[in-house]
């Protein structure tokens, strides 16, 4: 009788000791990914407004979570964005799994993120926190729009600019002799 019990917990502590084995050696050889994005700078002024010991004005720390939000939506758009990209390149085959698991990685760190902040929002007003997302995605928005803004305004005067540089260097009767494209019009004055 004892020389059946004896294989059985021989293969027993074999198995258990495998087990063992392979738990620390998964637990060691887990990838350490790298962040999506490096840091958080308004989580962190937010975290420090609150640890902060006379605590600051109320009004101080709505902005600092609104601009904490705002932060978040942007990130967020981004990777919705690289989200496309990265699927299409991974069915190609063009980037590896670890890239994919990172950026999965993001994506739960940035849900996470998004709780907290909504969980902080409901701290400070009644049914702030299902409209905060909204009033960081307008913020972002206006940005957006203000950097096109400008962006056409400096086009606007360098393309006004352009005109009277080549009155002042070749003259008039050259510049009214070219056809409506600039680059046209540049040209027929260099060749002449």
């Amino acid at each position: 009788m004892a020389s059946i019990y004896v294989p059985l917990i021989y293969v027993g502590v074999l198995v258990l000791g495998m087990l063992i084995f392979s738990h620390f050696y998964r637990k060691r050889r887990a990838p350490k990914y790298e962040p999506w994005f490096l840091t958080h700078p308004e989580r962190d002024v937010y975290t420090s407004l609150l640890s902060q010991d006379p605590p600051p004005h109320d009004a101080l720390l709505k902005a600092a979570l609104l601009q904490r939000a705002a932060t978040d939506v942007r990130r967020l758009m981004r990777l919705t964005e690289d989200k496309q990209a990265l699927s299409q390149l991974l069915q190609k085959g063009s980037i590896n799994d670890d890239l994919w698991a990172s950026f999965q990685q993001a994506e739960r760190e940035m849900q996470a993120e998004m709780v907290e902040v909504v969980r902080e929002a409901a701290t400070f007003k009644e049914g702030w926190d299902k409209t905060i997302f909204a009033s960081a995605n307008e913020i972002v928005l206006n940005g957006r729009h203000k950097e096109h803004y400008t962006k056409v305004q400096k086009l606007h005067e360098a393309s006004s600019m352009y005109p009277r540089l080549l009155l002042s260097d070749r003259g008039t009767d050259q510049v009214s002799s070219g056809s409506g494209c600039p680059a046209k019009r540049l040209y027929r004055v260099n060749e002449v």
